[in-house]
């Protein structure tokens, strides 16, 4: 406490939270007297955590608040520790403009970090300065990738924390420590663009951190812009400086092709050249309802089919938030990898250029008001023109939910997804469409086939059900939205 300063004290619900947001948070500024009041639901458990722009923060693990009343709980705030961190080459040169990557004591490794960490990055000299830090260990290392930007949100691309590429620091209260971290050699990957034996201004090539294992980069959000990535100029040209040395996937995307072209290729602590050179190939077809007439105005995409995952389509995934009348406040996440290529015209009619050669893709046509349609898989020999590829959609339905707790009130910021019932004989590639509820607790699973499906929640992530969430069957027609209320634990 400290009279006359206002400090932000949050409590962050655990319950049916995800790690996202990690639950609900209310939040309280102390008085004049350093007194701060949280009102929460009774019984609740938590987080505590006292802020302040002149203080280290303050934690307190799994709080427990009394059924009635209220909990007295004094917080002595300190000034923390300050590091001093220099990032320098291998010939003890200080490296500019280097972000540096900070995991406090009590951040997980999961998925939030990278929506609520801003980026450090090192002065002219080199230097970047850690200050008000809480007392415990802290990490620190030259970021492998650099800070990428998605959808309004920074983030830092690699959230890894499972190798040795850290360096501890023991920060004690009232103590400077100085940190020298060594940064590898780099590379550099240059060379040129064409399509068709063209020069091709104004592609996006990018180089995205491949790995096998559960601690690598965050593969699935390349199409975010995860990784390095630069333009190509009116020749086709690109650069792409100080990377890290290791196994890149190198992505060439341009607003009017269907999908972007990928090549493995190893990064050397050394300049190396990769020109590419881009096939025209073509898919042309129409789309027709269930009446036989045509569909105008779907999307139409493609998408690449993963050969690991015989009849699967390779997807990522991506969050928007939406605002409906009838449905609230909801954020929909959108699992489909597909591109939003073209539109069908009022004849039914699309054509998709710039689909990679030698690789196995599928057409899909989405919307609002259908059940996603896919094609049957394609390969395509370089510049080939394939016709004739049609496609027949059917009616979808909905599912609006609302989530509760045991006393009735609204049970947000949970994932909420759905999958086919066991006992539903639905295409094996049918697509499981996510959603987020918001503090509301209501969200709405979209462009679902007709048919039973399962919906569920889950404490944490993506995935099949788990032990932690609920669970209900819901019937679904074509063209019809059902509404159902889901009571979830905790």
């Amino acid at each position: 406490r400290r009279a006359g300063r206002r400090f932000g004290v949050r409590v962050t619900s655990r319950g049916g939270g995800v790690s996202v947001e990690n639950g609900v948070s209310r939040t309280a500024v102390t008085n004049e007297r350093g007194v701060a009041i949280v009102a929460a639901p009774p019984g609740e458990r938590g987080e505590l955590r006292v802020e302040s722009d002149d203080h280290a923060p303050f934690a307190l693990a799994d709080v427990a608040l009394p059924a009635e009343g209220r909990r007295p709980q004094e917080v002595r705030l300190g000034a923390g520790g300050l590091v001093v961190v220099t990032v320098v080459d291998s010939d003890g040169v200080p490296q500019p403009a280097r972000t540096v990557g900070h995991r406090p004591p009590d951040e997980s490794t999961d998925i939030s970090a990278i929506f609520t960490r801003p980026p450090m990055t090192t002065d002219a000299e080199g230097v970047v300065r850690f200050e008000r830090l809480a007392v415990g260990t802290h990490r620190f290392r030259p970021e492998k990738i650099t800070t990428a930007r998605a959808g309004g949100f920074v983030f830092n691309a690699d959230i890894s924390s499972a190798d040795d590429s850290w360096t501890d620091v023991e920060v004690a209260e009232g103590m400077t420590h100085e940190v020298r971290l060594l940064l590898t050699p780099q590379g550099l990957l240059e060379g040129r663009v064409r399509e068709g034996g063209k020069a091709l201004a104004g592609a996006n090539v990018a180089l995205v951190e491949r790995s096998d294992g559960p601690a690598g980069g965050m593969r699935g959000f390349a199409a975010f812009g995860d990784g390095k990535g630069v333009q190509t100029d009116g020749d086709g040209r690109y650069r792409i400086a100080d990377v890290e040395p290791g196994s890149y996937t190198l992505t060439v995307s341009h607003p009017r092709r269907a999908l972007p072209d990928e090549l493995a290729i190893e990064i050397e602590p050394r300049t190396q050249r990769k020109d590419v050179e881009l096939s025209t190939t073509v898919v042309e077809g129409r789309v027709t309802g269930a009446d036989g007439k045509p569909a105008a105005g779907l999307r139409v995409g493609a998408q690449r089919v993963a050969p690991e995952r015989a009849g699967r389509a390779m997807r990522a995934m991506m969050m928007t938030v939406t605002t409906d009348g009838e449905d609230g406040s909801v954020v929909q996440i959108d699992e489909g990898g597909a591109t939003d290529a073209t539109r069908t015209d009022d004849e039914g009619r699309y054509r998709l250029v710039g689909l990679p050669a030698d690789t196995e893709v599928r057409v899909v046509v989405t919307g609002t008001h259908i059940a996603e349609a896919r094609s049957q898989t394609l390969k395509l020999l370089p510049d080939e023109v394939r016709t004739g590829i049609d496609l027949k959609v059917q009616p979808a339905g909905a599912i609006r939910v609302r989530l509760v707790r045991a006393d009735g009130t609204p049970a947000g910021m949970t994932v909420v997804q759905a999958e086919p019932a066991p006992d539903q004989a639905m295409e094996d590639s049918v697509r499981i469409a996510p959603a987020f509820a918001g503090a509301d607790g209501r969200a709405t699973l979209r462009s679902l086939p007709a048919g039973r499906w399962r919906v569920y929640t889950q404490g944490q992530g993506f995935g099949p059900p788990s032990a932690g969430g609920a669970q209900k069957m819901v019937d679904v027609l074509g063209g019809e939205t059902v509404e159902v209320e889901i009571e979830v634990p905790g």
